[in-house]
């Protein structure tokens, strides 16, 4: 079924996008009515070949290219490669092929999939390559949300697979404890939207006993395997799924139409006593911001990637090409605490860029500081510089007086929307 499944999403993601001479740009990829998994996919696999790059110019140049301009710069430039940069028909044709597939193992098996996309073989990976790699993820973004939050605590430079197996089977025992309908109701939209491609009520029961196989919830797995043989169906509604396998108690107690995990009221939501000391604490602690899941569209990717040294300023490791997903599943239970080290002299203009769009950069730089890109990136590094979220906009108060900035300015606004979620997460 899911073989062909694969082939028959290929061929209806492959008839939205227009070729001109047998050739497409990445840009008019992403500009096409294709499905957002599929879009993700892409992102994340062109912005890991630009860092490829990049490594190679940086290992091999005279020049320091250490500079928060040179960033910004780079990032305009990658703007302008995914304009000019084509695919024939037969790559995008094996590019949508690696991330339909993924898509699909990702829905229905998720932890086994994302271990297996992030470490293929490996023992640890680099956290630069851990982020790049997660960054692939599409579905489930509560739980890829803490992951990165965790593990970017970690004062090590590498991640290794069983601290990973670990923080994942935590991961998800809190949130089934505390949001099992949320969670399930989530899984059923987003594989109706991906697997059906409709809004049909009913979804085959395959998909969903590999979900709850791949999460270990063995006693709701038994449930609905005997629903199944009981009533002899091969699809089924959330309605029937929910009376299956949540209890009334569970149903008084969760939101049906929402799932939200909120930060503030799970300050410890990996917290385990052994010993008197703490072998996980808070993950998600200084997100103030709510984890919410409604009807999410679908997606991710499967990427092969060429052994290749990555050598950014981090790290020299290496990120394989693979096409098996079969890695066998350890979760020994190890101690490690996470560590903040948020430095402040530490922090780059690129560092605020994570919070703002391609376009959202361009249009502050054009809008606000006349195309000028030195003094954008001089006043954004002072801004970030300060001590906190109140302070930073002290500075920018200043600077709006001095560049005669319109204060009702939609670029202004975006920029110190941006700077509070900077200050929220350092």
């Amino acid at each position: 079924m899911f073989k062909e499944k694969v082939f028959e999403l290929l061929n209806l993601n492959l008839s939205k996008v227009v070729f001109k001479d047998d050739s497409i740009s990445y840009k008019n990829i992403l500009d096409s009515d294709i499905h957002p998994a599929i879009k993700n996919y892409i992102k994340a696999e062109i912005k890991l070949l630009f860092s490829r790059d990049k490594s190679i110019i940086k290992k091999k140049s005279v020049f320091n290219y250490e500079s928060s301009k040179i960033d910004f710069l780079f990032n305009q430039l990658f703007d302008e490669l995914i304009k000019i940069t084509k695919l024939t028909s037969d790559e995008l044709n094996n590019l949508f092929l690696q991330a339909i597939s993924f898509n699909l193992s990702h829905l229905i098996k998720p932890n086994w999939s994302l271990k297996k996309l992030i470490f293929n073989d490996k023992k640890s990976v680099s956290k630069n390559d851990f982020l790049f790699l997660i960054d692939y993820a599409y579905f489930f973004p509560y739980q890829k949300s803490i992951l990165i939050k965790y593990f970017n605590k970690l004062n090590n430079s590498s991640i290794d697979v069983e601290k990973f197996d670990d923080v994942i089977i935590k991961i998800d025992k809190k949130l089934f404890d505390e949001n099992k309908q949320g969670i399930l109701k989530d899984f059923f939209n987003s594989c109706s939207d991906f697997i059906n491609n409709s809004e049909e009520e009913h979804l085959s029961v395959d998909p969903i006993l590999a979900f709850l196989t791949n999460k270990n919830l063995d006693a709701d797995l038994a449930k609905l395997r005997d629903y199944i043989d009981n009533n002899q169906i091969i699809k089924i509604s959330f309605d029937e799924l929910q009376k299956v396998l949540i209890d009334k108690v569970d149903e008084d107690e969760s939101n049906q139409s929402d799932f939200i995990v909120d930060s503030a009221e799970n300050e410890n939501i990996f917290r385990e006593e052994e010993n008197s000391e703490e072998k996980i604490s808070d993950s998600v602690s200084d997100n103030k911001d709510e984890i919410q899941i409604k009807s999410i569209e679908i997606g991710e990717n499967l990427s092969l990637f060429d052994e290749e040294e990555l050598d950014s300023k981090e790290d020299n490791s290496l990120i394989e090409k693979d096409k098996t997903l079969s890695i066998p599943i350890s979760s020994d239970n190890l101690n490690f605490t996470p560590e903040n080290k948020s430095v402040k002299s530490n922090r780059t203009a690129a560092d605020l860029f994570e919070f703002l769009t391609r376009k959202e950069i361009n249009r502050i730089q054009d809008n606000l500081f006349n195309s000028d890109s030195e003094d954008f990136i001089i006043v954004i590094e002072k801004l970030i510089s300060s001590d906190s979220y109140t302070d930073s906009l002290i500075v920018l108060d200043k600077v709006v007086k001095s560049y005669q900035i319109n204060e009702d300015s939609k670029e202004l606004f975006t920029l110190k929307l941006a700077l509070q979620k900077f200050f929220e997460s350092s």
